[in-house]
């Protein structure tokens, strides 16, 4: 979490000044570059890495000085957003015929540290969907979830989020449900390494679903 904070405190310090900067026609090169060289060294400093020593900008060679930096700061900011979201996509071919949807959380026990995310998108407004989602839709381990369904039991449960986490891009018309993994179906699907089934009755009509892992 703490590293999280810093990469946000990072680049919400940093915004404004790309803001400004991209309208400023009048910006000078050599400030661009020093600016861009304080910001790789705040980037990596949440990482953590030492940045390797910082080379004066040649007027005569700027592909060479700048092509390096931007590629580094792309790389690292990449990986910043891969390591603090994993997505887990839904396999739907049995939806139509089984309202059923399956994924495979991969290396369950390396993300016991993360919170997990079910985002949902339907042909009714979110604000429905927040409110019937956890009714129709029953989550479990695919060995279970017939037995789950057929008998009425409760699957893992899902609370409704007010707005998309921090993590996550809004999207309009897309509902956000934080999964309990303290669950006894969540932790012994885990522990089985068994595949995640969602099954979705038809109060809810078509769907788009997605789990995600975020740090």
């Amino acid at each position: 979490m703490m590293q999280d904070y810093l990469w946000l405190q990072t680049l919400n310090t940093w915004l404004p000044w790309f803001d400004l900067s991209l309208s400023n026609p009048k910006f000078q090169t050599h400030q661009l570059y020093l600016e861009l060289r304080k910001f790789e060294a705040q980037v990596m400093a949440s990482t953590p890495a030492i940045p390797e020593p910082c080379q004066p900008l040649d007027f005569h060679r700027l592909y060479d000085c700048f092509n390096p930096l931007f590629s580094n700061l792309r790389n690292m900011l990449t990986l910043v957003q891969q390591d603090s979201v994993i997505e887990f996509e839904f396999d739907t071919s049995l939806f139509e015929r089984r309202r059923l949807l399956r994924t495979l959380v991969k290396d369950g026990h390396n993300l016991s540290d993360r919170r997990f995310v079910l985002s949902a998108r339907s042909n009714i407004s979110s604000t429905e969907l927040n409110e019937l989602f956890p009714a129709a839709a029953k989550l479990s381990s695919n060995n279970k979830i017939v037995e789950i369904v057929r008998n009425a039991l409760s699957g893992v449960q899902l609370t409704p989020l007010p707005v998309a986490p921090s993590e996550l891009k809004p999207m309009q018309g897309t509902a956000y449900f934080e999964v309990d993994t303290s669950d006894r179906n969540w932790l012994e699907m885990i522990e089985n390494r068994d595949a995640l089934a969602l099954h979705v009755d038809t109060r809810v009509g078509d769907l788009e679903v997605m789990l995600y892992a975020l740090r």
